[in-house]
């Protein structure tokens, strides 16, 4: 085989590589987003709302690594984002379509616009960066997202 196609096949092995790993993180097979094996809890939750952005907040601290999706939420009957909640990595996530079952899913698989129902603990922060300023701050324990069946 010749330099040149030596080259060739190189670069078409890298492109590969980088497009598998790039399939990899769109798929959610992140190692910061896993999936819960908890069971959905039928209690009565704590917040509805629509999700209008979700934060990713990684990196290493003076605990160690840390992991957690900052989400904003709108709740009715406001037009804006009026609470902060953070779903850390072992946070249990569920999607329902349309009348279908929940499954479990990750923090990873929120996007905006999803309709959510937040179970929480019960601290709650203001003035957190976590959340809208001003606005109050939740620490979710669990998370249901509901989405039209065909989104």
């Amino acid at each position: 085989m010749s330099g040149s196609a030596r080259r060739l096949v190189l670069v078409g092995l890298t492109g590969l590589l980088l497009a598998g790993c790039s399939q990899r993180t769109l798929t959610g097979a992140d190692p910061d987003c896993t999936t819960s094996l908890a069971l959905l809890r039928s209690s009565v939750p704590d917040l509805t709302g629509q999700l209008e952005s979700v934060f990713v907040d990684s990196g290493n601290t003076p605990a160690g690594p840390r992991h957690q999706h900052n989400l904003w939420l709108t709740m009715a009957p406001a037009t804006a984002p009026n609470a902060g909640v953070v779903v850390g990595r072992a946070t249990p996530v569920f999607l329902q379509r349309g009348s279908g079952a929940p499954v479990p899913v990750t923090a990873c698989d929120l996007a905006a616009g999803d309709s959510l129902v937040i179970w929480h603990d019960g601290s709650v922060a203001y003035g957190s960066v976590e959340g809208p300023p001003g606005a109050p701050g939740y620490f979710a324990t669990q998370v249901l997202v509901i989405r039209p069946q065909f989104r």
